[in-house]
């Protein structure tokens, strides 16, 4: 008669691996409403030999092994979702192979379908041979050879089970393992199952907790974000969607512009700024200049845009990058002063300082960004968020950014495996997310690996003609080459 009294203790399924964190439960929420939560990497492979539908698959298997969400499904349970481990995955795991010019084509139906959560497995795989003819357009002249094979694997994961950094180890897991399948070596790290790290809220530092001016703050902001708020590009520049209802309004489709990494590193360092404040500077430059080409009164960029923190170092103990999840976070960056032209390299890294300034600020001390998230817990849910996406996808609805930008960083360390001089060379990864639903115009993707800063543009149709990304991602560069040169 007294149980009133007590909280009703929670009781998850049988063998479940975890609870759920509340952006994880996010993206199975998205999910549900509409096939989103997506999470894309193509990894970019050169070899001499074939990598046939069954040796791929042995190596996705044996990588598989190492990480237990890559093996598990989702059990609801009163009012929770939970990782349950799968009896069946290795049967259930999905992989399509295909041989194509356009990598692109061949895995935009990726973003098109979604992930049966309840069944699993969260993920599946495509591997493109990419002909003679789709290599034109490779970087790399070894790719040329008559005698080297380029393959792309498009990992498609939901977000809810992995984030950029544990998707940078699992890419090398798989890399790794392909290589040992074909050298018929011994894979001594497969035998290795991981463990399963805590969601985020209950591994943050313990003792920060939020105040009432917390609370107020991120209601205003979220109240402006989940609202239809103005976008400088899109009042210029209609949603493509409004133009032509016709169009694909389901994918995200990117443009890569990979540049050696060396010159813009040293340049940033004599600057005292970081690379992610250079590419938003770059990326502001190129938007003013784009705004400007409709209404050439306009003086600055008047819109924030976005940037994706890591929380992991955060967490206590810090999570390691191995351990997959979902622990990156959007921060919003308020407008910065974004004057001059893409050819003016002053104004270019006045704005890269400023950029700078504010990102060191905000991780500089995790007290902020703690709050930040335990506030946006409890004010945030999928069935608001989800509206307001699924809205966005049929009449390009977008928030107030101008972009958003995600690095991962320099991941050479978490991805050692296929190195030049191996069997099967990895020689860039590019990433991407399912941005068409409700997000800035653009997002920018970062990242660093085998001596370039591999920096990945994602746009969406539903939003802008490919005519008008590019002109977009040139301008990027011309403002990134005035700069650093």
């Amino acid at each position: 008669m007294f149980r009133w009294f007590w909280p009703r203790q929670e009781e998850p399924p049988e063998g479940a691996l975890r609870k759920l964190g509340w952006g994880e439960s996010l993206f199975i929420g998205f999910s549900k409403i509409f096939k989103g939560g997506h999470l894309k990497f193509t990894l970019f492979m050169k070899t001499k030999v074939d990598i046939t539908h069954e040796t791929m698959y042995k190596a996705l298997v044996q990588a598989a092994r190492r990480h237990p969400l890559l093996k598990s499904r989702i059990s609801y349970k009163d009012g929770k979702y939970y990782y349950v481990p799968m009896l069946n995955w290795e049967s259930n795991l999905e992989l399509e192979t295909t041989v194509s010019d356009d990598w692109q084509e061949a895995s935009a139906k990726g973003f098109r379908r979604g992930f049966n959560d309840e069944i699993g497995p969260l993920w599946h795989a495509y591997l493109v041979e990419i002909t003679r003819k789709g290599q034109q357009d490779d970087d790399s002249a070894d790719a040329k050879h008559p005698e080297t094979k380029s393959y792309a694997l498009v990992l498609m994961f939901n977000h809810a089970i992995i984030d950029g950094k544990s998707a940078a180890v699992v890419l090398n897991d798989i890399v790794q393992s392909l290589n040992s399948i074909i050298d018929n070596v011994h894979n001594y790290s497969a035998e290795e199952e991981l463990k399963v790290a805590p969601p985020l809220e209950n591994a943050l530092l313990p003792g920060v907790r939020p105040g009432i001016w917390d609370y107020v703050k991120i209601f205003k902001f979220l109240r402006q974000f989940l609202s239809a708020a103005k976008n400088p590009y899109t009042e210029l520049y209609p949603a493509r969607i409004l133009r032509e209802p016709d169009v694909d309004n389901d994918i995200t489709k990117i443009i890569d512009f990979s540049v050696p990494i060396d010159p813009l590193l040293q340049r940033c360092r004599a600057e005292k700024v970081t690379i992610q404040a250079a590419v938003t500077a770059a990326s502001c430059l190129a938007m003013l200049d784009l705004l400007r080409k409709k209404a050439p009164e306009t003086e600055r960029l008047p819109a924030p845009s976005s940037y994706v923190v890591d929380f992991r170092r955060f967490c206590e103990p810090v999570i390691e990058p191995q351990f997959m999840g979902f622990y990156a976070i959007s921060n919003t960056m308020p407008p910065l002063n974004v004057t001059g032209s893409v050819t003016d390299s002053k104004a270019f890294w006045d704005i890269a300082r400023e950029a700078s300034a504010e990102i060191r600020r905000y991780i500089s001390n995790p007290k902020e960004p703690i709050k930040t998230f335990r506030v946006m817990t409890q004010l945030l849910n999928f069935e608001s968020l989800g509206k307001k996406m699924n809205e966005a996808k049929d009449t390009g609805l977008r928030n107030g950014e101008a972009f958003g930008i995600s690095n991962i960083g320099d991941i050479e360390p978490l991805f050692p495996a296929g190195r030049e001089g191996a069997t099967v060379e990895a020689t860039k990864v590019l990433w991407a997310t399912n941005g068409a639903m409700f997000c800035s115009p653009f997002y920018h993707y970062l990242l660093s690996m085998r001596g370039f800063l591999v920096w990945s543009l994602n746009w969406y149709p539903n939003i802008s003609t490919e005519e008008e990304a590019m002109a977009y991602a040139e301008k990027i560069q011309e403002a990134l080459k005035s700069a650093v040169d």
